[in-house]
């Protein structure tokens, strides 16, 4: 498997309980980016979601979910809970996620990331985003 140097940006939207909101992280909300490798052939596609809050709240709880996959790529690991997380700071989380490419191909990959953030000690608000990038295998 060879590696095209590069990665590919998500877009993001950003989802409280199913309401479509701005990605304002003044109000709180977390600000998700999700990121994949370009990979040359079938094998192993790194990808990397990172969740930060830019100092409106600190997150107490977060976990990433792999929702939808193209036809050509599958998840390693469906779920990346909190004890997954390669960076945990107050308002910066980080997980990398694997996935398995069977072919070559183009397609959206789409990842929810769920969250927990606080204001205060005792003035929480759990909240969703979902993620999408486009991830490339091959030419």
């Amino acid at each position: 498997m060879t590696l095209r140097a590069g990665m590919v940006l998500g877009i993001v939207a950003v989802l409280s309980w199913g309401s479509p909101v701005c990605a304002d992280a003044d109000a709180g909300l977390p600000v998700v980016t999700l990121t994949c490798e370009h990979a040359g052939g079938p094998g192993r596609v790194r990808c990397e979601l990172e969740l930060r809050t830019y100092g409106a709240g600190s997150v107490r709880w977060a976990d990433v979910e792999v929702v939808e996959t193209p036809a050509f790529l599958a998840a390693l690991r469906g779920r990346s809970g909190p004890r997954d997380a390669s960076a945990r700071e107050n308002d910066l989380w980080r997980w990398a996620i694997a996935l398995v490419a069977r072919d070559h191909g183009q397609g959206d990959v789409v990842m929810r990331a769920r969250a927990v953030v606080c204001s205060a000690p005792d003035a929480c608000i759990p909240r969703t985003v979902l993620a999408t990038v486009h991830v490339v295998v091959g030419e």
